[in-house]
């Protein structure tokens, strides 16, 4: 899996990354710790100013986060903790592809994009 994973709109704009540092890993269960940042970095001028554009640089100046990343081979489950009442989860399938959502203390899961486990080069 990449330690890197593209956030796109929901029709498919680029407008960030969420870049993985991992610190520890446990193989019997398939979990991974670490410390990420997100990066907003829209391909289009004209994307800067899209909500989901400005979310990713409200979380990149607020530094570095920690994570969880579960994965199988059937799926990739990474879990992000801004503060005590916001979390980021990004699920992918098997196939590198799946969405990013917000969970808020009290309130369902909102997707707010889509996301995509870049290729390593």
């Amino acid at each position: 899996m990449s330690l890197a994973i593209a956030i796109k709109t929901e029709d498919s704009r680029h407008i960030g990354f969420l870049l993985l540092a991992p610190n520890a890993a446990d193989t019997a269960t398939g979990v991974e710790m670490g410390d990420c940042i997100f990066r907003s970095l829209p391909v289009k001028s004209e994307d800067f100013t899209h909500e989901l554009a400005e979310r990713l640089y409200d979380y990149q100046q607020r530094g570095e986060f920690e994570y969880r990343r579960h994965s199988s081979d059937a799926a990739t489950s990474v879990a992000v903790v801004i503060d005590e009442s916001l979390h980021i989860h990004i699920d992918l399938d098997a196939s590198g592809q799946g969405s990013i959502s917000e969970l808020r203390q009290g309130q369902p899961a909102s997707r707010i994009g889509l996301a995509e486990a870049t290729k390593p080069r």
